[in-house]
């Protein structure tokens, strides 16, 4: 017999305080990486569900067996993709835009065909259960 979510919320069994948000809330940042190959794009894009054929909420914090920590990540425009290698030679900025849809797709579909074939199918099963349970 399971506990009584609201129970818990109120006064969980570890004794920590537990905070939680009713409904959805939106927070917005900025995510910078450097020197990232595109296949490395591609497995950072699949492993935060962003990948549009493969998206699914990633679990945080406590209380994930409860029902909580249930984050889904979105990119709000374009990918931008700044080029540093000419930085102290020119002071113009080479940033390129790439759409998520189209360019990732393709960073996530150039990931999955590096890995072998039963690594690929073990992730895409995990990946599968995960949208399921979403």
């Amino acid at each position: 017999m399971k506990d009584d979510p609201q129970k818990w919320i109120t006064k969980p069994p570890s004794g920590e305080r537990l905070e939680t948000v009713g409904g959805a809330v939106n927070f917005t940042c900025d995510l910078h990486f450097q020197s990232l190959t595109r296949r490395e794009i591609g497995l950072l894009l699949f492993a935060m569900g962003l990948s549009p054929g493969h998206r699914f909420n990633l679990k945080l914090g406590g209380g994930k067996n409860r029902g909580l920590g249930s984050v889904r990540f979105s990119i709000l425009g374009k990918i931008r993709l700044t080029n540093n290698d000419n930085s102290y030679t020119s002071f113009a900025e080479d940033v390129q835009e790439k759409e998520m849809d189209d360019w990732g797709n393709a960073c996530v579909e150039e990931y999955l065909q590096s890995l072998s074939e039963q690594n690929r199918e073990e992730i895409l099963k995990d990946i599968l259960q995960q949208i399921q349970n979403s």
